[in-house]
């Protein structure tokens, strides 16, 4: 029986004074290599980012943010549990404390990813309603050095709006689960999504081959021996164009002075025009993608 003395897991928003504790217990995760500590600081000075945190015994053990991505499209992220504080049910306490949260201020869906090991996790997103969009995995291939066989041209402000179309009714939209990357975030290919995409400093949008397809990459500089790695964020072409858009995004990386370029493919569809442009599974983990859609406001 519970003695009124013994600690309880209360989950609430985020303090400053609970920084610290994150950092301490986010050492001991991924064996010290969490990117927890590189972006909460970020996280913390934007507005928009909410951040919830369980606290036990006086110290935060559990953090988790939902952000939103664009006005009907919310993100559930940085979702961590002090790995010595285990069999305190903290994870379920932080994750329905969140989705609770989401239900009075939210709208439309959030969504998240999660590794494929990380049943505990996949057992909370059932849960609570989620369904599993998509499997996807890291491709990549070694950037070319010739110049592209179809030219590449930057989209002007003016044209976002049309790329927006082309995106949402392009023949291989539904083999990228409908879904543009955000620098590790997903939202439907839309005007505020690929706006928000080009408001980066390494954001950018292509036609290809006089708009005969359309291109959206960002940059990922996490790796520090390969440098610079151009990222897929979102393809639209006809279903035929498909490897050739892909050898001259190789090209287009080479010309940009990339050593490889890659993306966070959707398993299925895309796999043979991916093989027939040279690119391969670059790392044997898979994710899975979540969706949950409000319960009152779509």
């Amino acid at each position: 029986m519970n003695s009124f003395s013994e600690p309880r897991v209360v989950c609430r928003p985020f303090l400053p004074a609970d920084r610290q504790d994150i950092l301490d217990f986010c050492q001991h995760i991924w064996d010290g290599h969490d990117y927890i500590p590189y972006v909460l600081d970020d996280w913390m000075a934007d507005p928009k980012t909410r951040l919830y945190v369980a606290e036990y015994a006086g110290k935060a053990v559990g953090l988790s943010i939902m952000l939103p991505i664009t006005t009907n499209e919310w993100w559930f992220q940085g979702f961590r549990i002090d790995p010595q504080q285990q069999g305190k049910q903290i994870g379920s306490s932080l994750m329905a404390y969140a989705m609770d949260t989401w239900y009075e201020i939210g709208s439309g869906v959030v969504r998240l990813t999660t590794n494929a090991n990380q049943l505990k996790v996949q057992h909370l997103c059932e849960k609570h309603g989620f369904i599993k969009m998509a499997e996807r995995a890291l491709y990549a291939a070694p950037a070319l050095p010739e110049v592209p066989g179809e030219k590449f041209t930057l989209l002007t402000p003016d044209e976002i709006p049309e790329a927006a179309v082309v995106a949402a009714v392009s023949q291989i939209a539904a083999a990228q689960a409908n879904l543009v990357e955000l620098s590790w975030r997903y939202a439907r290919p839309s005007l505020a999504a690929f706006q928000e995409l080009v408001s980066w400093p390494d954001g950018r949008l292509y036609w290809w081959g006089n708009k005969r397809g359309l291109l959206a990459i960002w940059d990922d500089a996490d790796n520090e021996q390969a440098g610079i790695i151009p990222m897929l964020a979102y393809i639209a072409c006809q279903q035929q164009d498909l490897p050739a858009l892909l050898m001259d995004f190789r090209r287009l990386g080479g010309q940009q002075g990339a050593k490889w370029v890659g993306g966070r493919i959707v398993l299925g569809d895309l796999a043979p025009a991916l093989d027939q442009a040279g690119f391969a599974i670059d790392d044997t983990d898979i994710d899975f993608i979540y969706e949950k859609p409000h319960p009152t406001r779509p």
